[in-house]
């Protein structure tokens, strides 16, 4: 991402700047040159490649919510959030990684950025999880079960008891909701404002739980103001994970510990073979592979942090069996509750559904045994090293 920062010349970097900031100067064939502009900030950004110069704003790949940026006559309003949406990452790419853009010659980046995450906080379209989405996202995840609300308090009794904590990602609260009780304070990061709402209620009734808008790169919190800093399936979601880890160091006290809480379902064949199916199906719908952010980010995590001279330490917390129909295990695909099929339309998912079933011969009421594990991988950071290793990066 520093080639991104350094192709940003100044006139776009006042252009992003002025269309959050309101100053932008209207003309004619203003709107067109201008969300091209944005367009092509956003793109690099989104695909995490290179700025692309192309004559055809139409190929550009943006998120579903910008999609009129690509239209002959792009809206003003849709232009200032954009600028948000890209501006509020290229400071945290400012913040973390060498580079040698202008920036603005008349607006403050740090200024401009805290107005762009304001817009943000209050945008429906501007993150993964929507609010239809959040409202059915505890419905089609397996966090209520039993199993894992036991492994869930052993950490929060043994890692949290009495501690001031920061989580990151904190999503709808599946796990907030039961680490708070054990916390002397608890501060609740999760940006997307569907999920937040639903974490609000889930937390309105701890006094000491404080919700926040905020992206865990780029925390608006002191330095050394918590003793531990935890997420659950977060980090995956994030632009660059190792910042967010960088971000963990600034905010820990000395001695503080960074704890990443993993759960992972070891999934059947059957159900290996009917995923294969289903996207082959969409495929076939013509729908092609959706923007699915990386899983394998705590081994890189970890080798990371290896490389600083920060050692991670791996416990097994709790592992479990179950055993459920195939129409429950398949029920968010049906319910389009991952970010990147929500966008197909419904009858669309249950073609698919149906032609997998059909490819694969399996019944929708067949029982499935799967096996279950909650671990903790738990690291002591260390500010400078993670400063180092950063400047190596």
């Amino acid at each position: 991402m520093s080639s991104v920062l350094d192709d940003i010349d100044t006139a776009t970097w006042c252009l992003l700047c002025d269309l959050i900031a309101g100053t932008a100067n209207i003309s004619t064939g203003w709107p067109r040159t201008a969300a091209d502009t944005v367009a092509a900030v956003m793109e690099a950004l989104w695909t995490r490649q290179p700025i692309r110069h192309t004559t055809d704003p139409g190929h550009r790949h943006v998120p579903e919510r910008f999609i009129a940026l690509k239209c002959a006559d792009p809206d003003l309003g849709t232009g200032r959030v954009a600028a948000a949406w890209c501006v509020a990452r290229l400071a945290v790419y400012a913040r973390h990684l060498p580079h040698s853009g202008v920036g603005c010659r008349h607006h403050q980046l740090a200024e401009v950025a805290t107005t762009a995450r304001h817009i943000l906080a209050s945008d429906e379209g501007s993150w993964l999880y929507t609010t239809s989405l959040a409202a059915r996202y505890d419905r089609d995840r397996p966090f209520a079960t039993p199993e894992f609300t036991a492994a869930i308090t052993i950490i929060a009794r043994s890692r949290l008891s009495g501690r001031d904590t920061i989580e990151f990602g904190a999503g709808t609260g599946a796990i907030t909701r039961i680490a708070a009780p054990h916390t002397r304070s608890l501060i609740a990061i999760e940006p997307a404002i569907g999920m937040r709402a639903v974490l609000q209620q889930h937390t309105s009734n701890f006094d000491h739980v404080q919700v926040r808008s905020e992206d865990c790169m780029s925390v608006d919190l002191p330095d050394a103001c918590a003793d531990v800093v935890y997420e659950h399936a977060a980090l995956c979601f994030v632009d660059e994970p190792l910042f967010a880890v960088a971000e963990a160091a600034r905010l820990l006290r000395p001695g503080g510990a960074f704890v990443r809480i993993i759960s992972t379902t070891e999934p059947p064949e059957p159900i290996t073979v009917f995923n294969a199916a289903f996207h082959a199906q969409l495929r076939l719908l013509g729908h092609g592979p959706g923007r699915i952010v990386s899983s394998g980010n705590d081994l890189r995590i970890t080798d990371w942090l290896s490389a600083a001279g920060i050692t991670t330490q791996i416990d097994t917390i709790a592992t479990w069996t179950s055993q459920q129909p195939l129409h429950r295990l398949i029920a968010p695909l049906l319910n389009g509750s991952y970010p990147y099929l929500a966008a197909i339309p419904s009858d669309e998912r249950r073609r698919a559904i149906d032609g997998a079933l059909t490819a694969t011969r399996l019944d929708r009421d067949s029982l499935i045994r799967s096996a279950h594990a909650v671990k903790t991988a738990s690291s002591r950071l260390d500010s400078a090293a993670i400063r180092m290793a950063g400047a190596s990066r």
